[in-house]
């Protein structure tokens, strides 16, 4: 009987060492309820690092990460900038300064002078041009020279006066008994000046005309020529009629005994 009972017992034995290493070496099943049991596979470095609580940063935390720090490095040098200027103000304006000194314009009047002096489309051939003043190292009379320029201004203010008083009689004074040039027209007479002057005064209920600035003035080099130029704004109105607008004027004078008279009158350049 004990022979029986030891046999059966490894018996028993055997045959529970059977049975694991059959269950081992079995295929894997694939029925439904396996398959509901089963877990997605995770590549060992990512299931480590999940088992130590660790995770890897996404591209998006990473690139707001970089973000900040760029911009704390900005602020940091802006700030550092700000306050080295703050520091020295005279020296950052000094720049400015310059930079304003370089880039002014010169006098006004001598801007003037040359843009009213610029050769224009309306010079034609047969009209000579403005004729240059002599220096007066040349000629020794400054003097002269200012007071003559004084005259053709005051001459230049009379003129404007009786046009706009329509007083044709005086506004005829002004001028030579023969012109070189009227506007369009050459060689003109005092008497065909002063009938084209009653023409359109006679038809206008307003007559304003206006000089825009100083006119400026070259006197030839003998002295007894000058040509003068002025931006003039005009409003004639009446007859049905309302012309308006701003030309380059130019007059030229000569010295006569009976001083200074117009020989040519005409616009040289229309602004607007």
């Amino acid at each position: 009987m004990e022979q029986d009972e030891g046999a059966t017992s490894v018996n028993r034995s055997e045959r529970t060492l059977i049975s694991g290493a059959e269950r081992a070496s079995r295929s894997p099943r694939f029925d439904e309820g396996s398959i509901r049991r089963a877990q997605p596979a995770v590549p060992l470095g990512e299931a480590g690092a999940t088992r130590r609580g660790l995770r890897r940063p996404s591209p998006l935390v990473m690139l707001a990460a970089l973000a900040a720090v760029v911009g704390l490095v900005a602020g940091a040098v802006g700030a550092s900038v700000y306050m080295s200027r703050r520091a020295s103000p005279r020296e950052a304006s000094a720049p400015a300064v310059e930079t304003a000194q370089a880039a002014a314009p010169p006098s006004a009047t001598a801007a003037s002078e040359e843009e009213l002096f610029k050769p224009a489309a309306s010079d034609l051939p047969d009209v000579s041009p403005p004729a240059e003043t002599t220096p007066a190292a040349e000629t020794g009379d400054t003097a002269s020279a200012d007071d003559e320029q004084a005259t053709l201004r005051e001459a230049l203010g009379g003129w404007l006066s009786a046009t706009n008083a329509r007083d044709i009689g005086r506004q005829m004074s002004f001028y030579d008994t023969r012109l070189d040039a009227f506007y369009l027209s050459r060689n003109t007479s005092a008497r065909s000046v002063r009938a084209e002057k009653v023409r359109v005064l006679g038809s206008a209920d307003l007559i304003d005309i206006q000089a825009s600035g100083p006119a400026a003035i070259r006197l030839g080099p003998d002295g007894r020529t000058a040509v003068m130029r002025f931006r003039k704004r005009y409003r004639v109105a009446g007859g049905g009629q309302d012309r308006r607008g701003e030309v380059v004027q130019e007059l030229r004078w000569r010295k006569t005994g009976e001083g200074w008279k117009i020989v040519s009158e005409r616009d040289v350049r229309v602004i607007n």
